[in-house]
């Protein structure tokens, strides 16, 4: 289509703008879709967050009429918007977490194993936090339970209530998920209850 030749020839912003004009296109053919994300898989490479957030949300979309598959097209389009994640601002990390909290309802295991990337880290803003929180459990798996049940654990030491009572909330719903991790979780739980902080305890 006329739009994407427009595209390389544009300044950043417009190509924001392209994009977002161009991920309500819905793709004639399976093989119209392939040569489409074909084509904006390079923009993920872009110095722009914004150029590369949007980019990614048309092939997130186009990726409904590839014949090719999760399988074929998450290896190219994933680790180029995951450095984005760990290099951006943390406005920017934030927007990129709300995007994958959307991408993971629907591809759950496509980042099981890149799990560790969504630990928080003690200086993370609350609402990166609460993010990072969602989409580990949306991605939470038997095999990687475990990681995720310890470093849960770590988070209940925390002093940004929300955070530990969100934390703890997290670790009732691995032991509902995943029942061989209960008694785990359960061991987490009666810790906690011996702590002195009153939120940590209620909600446990």
């Amino acid at each position: 289509i006329p739009i994407l030749s427009a595209l390389n020839d544009c300044t950043e912003w417009c190509q924001t703008i392209i994009l977002d004009a161009l991920c309500h296109y819905v793709p004639e053919t399976t093989d119209h879709a392939e040569s489409l994300i074909d084509r904006l898989i390079p923009f993920l490479k872009n110095s722009n967050a914004a150029v590369v957030i949007g980019a990614f949300k048309c092939i997130y979309i186009f990726m409904e009429y590839d014949e090719r598959g999760p399988a074929t097209i998450l290896p190219e389009i994933i680790p180029p918007f995951m450095t984005l994640l760990l290099s951006a601002e943390e406005e920017i990390q934030y927007v990129v977490l709300r995007t994958l909290s959307l991408f993971v309802l629907k591809y759950p295991k496509a980042l099981s194993k890149e799990i560790t990337v969504f630990f928080c880290k003690y200086n993370d803003p609350a609402y990166i936090k609460m993010e990072k929180l969602e989409i580990m459990m949306t991605i939470c798996t038997r095999s990687n339970a475990k990681v995720v049940l310890d470093e849960l654990g770590e988070y209940c030491n925390a002093v940004d209530v929300a955070f530990v009572r969100r934390a703890i909330h997290c670790i009732g719903q691995i032991a509902l998920k995943f029942e061989a991790t209960a008694p785990a979780c359960v061991d987490v739980l009666m810790k906690l209850l011996q702590g002195r902080a009153d939120y940590a305890v209620d909600e446990s």
